[in-house]
């Protein structure tokens, strides 16, 4: 299998061994909050010894949105957690920030949940967060939320 580097380009996110590249809408022509904010993904976690992919539509960008502000309000107080918590099991990250300007980013991907558990844990510093916060910010430009957020 070819990186998604190769197919795709630089990750739309990047964040420890995490990278998410979206690949478009799961449902283009959908106004629905529900069903037109599905997004198209790639999610890799690379570290030694170990690469896991998932491909498929197991991302929402309401949830980006979600993970953004969480990210906005670490690097502003760099104390607190930020999650990408998506309903769909196959990605989960909690990126927490430490002592001394430390991040620490946990990274729970699966390409299936019947039969596969990965956990990666990666330890970086607070200037990853500017990039990943752009590359949300980017993301929601090219994908902004459809449809009127149910109250």
């Amino acid at each position: 299998m070819a990186h998604p580097a190769q197919l795709h380009g630089e990750p739309d996110v990047a964040l420890g061994g995490l990278s998410v590249w979206v690949l478009g809408w799961e449902f283009p022509d959908s106004d629905d909050f529900w069903d037109g904010n599905w997004l198209r993904a790639i999610a890799q976690v690379e570290a030694p010894g170990a690469r896991v992919t998932v491909e498929g539509a197991w991302l929402r960008n309401t949830e980006v949105m979600i993970f953004l502000e969480g990210l906005v309000a670490l690097n502003t107080g760099l104390k607190g957690l930020a999650e990408l918590a998506c309903l769909e099991p196959n990605v989960q990250v909690s990126v927490e920030c430490t002592t001394l300007g430390q991040v620490a980013v946990a990274v729970e991907i699966t390409p299936n949940q019947l039969t596969q558990e990965h956990k990666f844990a990666f330890s970086t510093d607070q200037t990853f967060l500017a990039p990943a916060i752009s590359g949300c910010r980017r993301l929601l430009q090219r994908f902004p939320i459809r449809g009127e957020v149910p109250s």
